[in-house]
């Protein structure tokens, strides 16, 4: 017989590790907008600190993930649930409304921030390519102007066994 305190030290787990999944989402979406303000103002160094501080956000939320899935699975095996992949669907039925009410509202908030981070990181692209093809154009623009110009070339030689030229003039010796 599964004991209601083992259960319950689970879900409660599962929604702290919820609730830092959150809180970390929270972070990213704060960088990301960080970011943007940097690539604005063209900050490099600035802007590589902000790309470590958001590859470590990833990586924390991705430890979360995996300890939310391994209560998941403690939580499944305690309500006798068998499933190849156990998911949150699978077991919210089987808890309290309250409990899955709160576990929903979690889910949902942190749906609704990844979201948020996701159109922040490509709308944060999209200022990137922006900023390169302009970078590019300039390029191109000072390549064009440095271009020497038509009337400045250096004759070419026309024969094989043609003496070379000093200028447009020959001298031979």
């Amino acid at each position: 017989m599964i004991r209601d305190e083992d259960l319950i030290v689970d879900i409660s787990g599962y929604e702290n590790s919820l609730v830092k999944q959150f809180e970390t989402m929270e972070m990213l979406v704060k960088v990301s907008k960080e970011e943007r303000v940097l690539i604005l103002k063209s900050s490099i160094d600035s802007l590589m600190k902000n790309t470590e501080d958001k590859e470590a956000i990833l990586d924390k939320f991705s430890l979360l993930e995996e300890n939310s899935r391994m209560f998941l699975q403690k939580i499944a095996l305690k309500l006798e649930i068998q499933s190849e992949n156990t998911c949150v669907r699978d077991i919210l039925p089987f808890l309290s409304s309250e409990d899955s009410g709160r576990i929903n509202r979690l889910l949902d908030g942190i749906n609704i921030l990844v979201q948020e981070a996701r159109a922040l990181n490509m709308g944060n692209q999209a200022l990137v390519l922006t900023r390169v093809d302009w970078l590019r154009a300039t390029q191109s623009f000072i390549a064009s102007m440095s271009q020497p110009e038509e009337c400045y070339k250096v004759p070419m030689m026309e024969g094989v066994g043609h003496k070379p030229t000093v200028s447009s003039l020959e001298y031979s010796a």
